[in-house]
């Protein structure tokens, strides 16, 4: 096989090959094209056609997997846009309230200064009278230890 080709390319020179016919003119080929030519006749067009075949398949499958994940990116974007307006409510939400208990918690501070301004002997009897449960006042326990309030009554 080898020495074909090798034989061909030496035959009538290096670098062309030159051929009459029986007709009007000369066909010339290069010692590429001699090379490629006696290579292409020791390749079967038969496995040729079936490596084309499999890595078209292996393409459509590639296509195919790639418009699914596409498909799934696109769901999967619109579910947290989804998710981040509402967990962007829920925060605007909590902090509203934490707005609210704030000011709960101040009126009711306030209130028991003016009782115990009002009242000072009841107060001054019963000290824990006024006190409401500290584990009312959650002022701060996102920042702290669980159990521990950070902020206080007093």
């Amino acid at each position: 096989m080898g020495d074909e080709a090798a034989r061909a390319g030496t035959a009538a020179g290096p670098t062309a090959v030159t051929a009459t016919g029986t007709g009007a003119g000369t066909e010339t080929k290069s010692a590429g094209e001699k090379l490629g030519c006696a290579l292409g006749r020791l390749v079967d067009k038969d496995e040729v056609d079936g490596v084309l075949a499999a890595q078209e398949a292996s393409l459509e499958r590639y296509r195919a997997t790639n418009a699914v994940l596409e498909q799934f990116n696109a769901e999967v974007a619109a579910a947290q846009g989804k998710q981040v307006k509402a967990l962007e409510s829920y925060t605007k939400l909590l902090r509203e309230m934490k707005k609210d208990l704030d000011n709960i918690f101040k009126r009711c501070r306030s209130l028991r200064s003016k009782l115990d301004d009002k009242f000072p002997l009841v107060v001054a009897a019963d000290p824990n009278a006024l006190i409401l449960d500290p584990d009312d006042d959650d002022e701060g326990d996102l920042s702290g230890e669980p159990g521990e309030a950070v902020g206080g009554w007093c």
